[in-house]
């Protein structure tokens, strides 16, 4: 199974559960004292997508600090900020390596957005 975030129309980032899934985890860490966009976002993780187009449409209120917190995650995982896990265990430098290189992409992605 995989996790996508739709960033436009034209343009889907689509990663693996794990790393989909260690992604909202560290936005989830970004937006601990926010109970709305946390709620959103554990939504989005369950669901294994989220789609910025439709949350700017339908839910105006959240799409800022959800891309705000969805950029700072991505940037800081693609530094190394953030070491992934599956089931509380730490993955081996080759998985962290490429959780890096995928939220770095993402991190791109997200950059010609407002």
């Amino acid at each position: 199974m995989a996790g996508t975030i739709t960033i436009s129309e034209n343009q889907e980032w689509q990663v693996s559960n794990w790393a989909y899934r260690s992604l909202m985890d560290c936005v989830l860490e970004m937006v601990a004292g926010e109970s709305t966009t946390a709620e959103f976002i554990e939504m989005s993780k369950w669901n294994h997508g989220l789609d910025i187009p439709l949350i700017q449409q339908e839910e105006p209120e959240l799409a800022g600090p959800v891309l705000l917190a969805l950029k700072r995650a991505a940037q800081s995982c693609s530094e190394g900020g953030f070491v992934t896990k599956v089931d509380d265990r730490v993955l081996d430098e080759e998985s962290q390596r490429q959780f890096r290189e995928a939220t770095n992409q993402l991190s791109t992605m997200l950059s010609g957005l407002p």
